[in-house]
């Protein structure tokens, strides 16, 4: 059975929305504010860290936690579990957060769509949600990684596929999209033109150096959390539908027949 007292972080606009979508399904639920009472269900924004002292049988749904940390927690009989450790919201959240990529460049580079070129910095899942909208809205898209899948072939030719040790004419693209967490990319931003647009998509501290580009004079954007910014409706939905499938995998009882 889950525990009686559902918290959640209303530190992220998408939580908002969750708070209400899980009184509409019947649970009882309030405001995180670091205190607890009895053991809970603690439903974390994506940036914030899980308390120690939370009480024994409580489970916690958040973005990351440390091994260390787990462990602590599960020697309290606290089940952690991580967002997107489900493969489908995952996916969600990163075609949501395409979306919020797509809307930025229109804002920042004040050329149409079919005339952007548009230079993506890895192909993991975020990377191949890019690449599918920037296609269909007729962008001339290259991905830039150290290795390419099955899946980008289907969408782009060989010849728009690269690696770090190509020969590229990076001065050619309005946009560089980077979704890689560290820095592969600094040695070769002095070769990009001086009104491209970097977007940096990655977890902080960020994968392009904000101190090179500015030396520069290259607009650079490191936009974090961005289903909760264009999106936090959608998210709190497939977040919830993620919650409900979790706890029933891990055979935990819910209020929901």
């Amino acid at each position: 059975m889950i525990p009686k007292q559902v918290l959640i972080d209303l530190s992220d606009n998408r939580n908002k929305f969750l708070l209400t979508i899980f009184a509409d399904y019947g649970f009882e639920v309030s405001e995180f504010k670091h205190k607890f009472c009895e053991p809970c269900l603690l439903l974390l924004a994506p940036t914030s860290r899980i308390p120690l002292h939370i009480p024994s049988n409580s489970i916690v749904f958040c973005n990351k936690c440390d091994d260390i940390i787990e462990n602590y927690l599960l020697q309290k009989n606290v089940k952690v579990l991580k967002y997107f450790d489900d493969p489908i919201l995952a996916v969600q959240n990163s075609n949501l957060t395409a979306q919020g990529a797509l809307a930025k460049i229109i804002q920042n580079t004040y050329c149409g769509l079919q005339e952007l070129n548009v230079l993506i910095l890895g192909n993991g899942k975020l990377g191949f949600a890019l690449l599918h909208l920037l296609s269909i809205n007729q962008c001339k898209v290259d991905v830039l990684a150290k290795r390419h899948t099955d899946m980008y072939s289907e969408l782009l030719s060989s010849r728009n596929l690269y690696n770090f040790g190509d020969n590229l004419d990076y001065f050619k693209y309005n946009t560089v999209i980077n979704t890689i967490p560290c820095r592969v990319f600094d040695d070769k931003i002095k070769y990009l033109n001086r009104h491209c647009y970097i977007l940096d998509l990655s977890s902080n501290p960020g994968g392009v150096s904000q101190k090179i580009a500015t030396k520069l004079g290259l607009h650079l954007e490191h936009y974090l959390g961005v289903p909760g910014k264009v999106a936090p409706k959608t998210s709190a939905e497939y977040t919830m539908q993620s919650i409900l499938k979790r706890l029933n995998a891990e055979n935990f009882k819910t209020v929901i027949n």
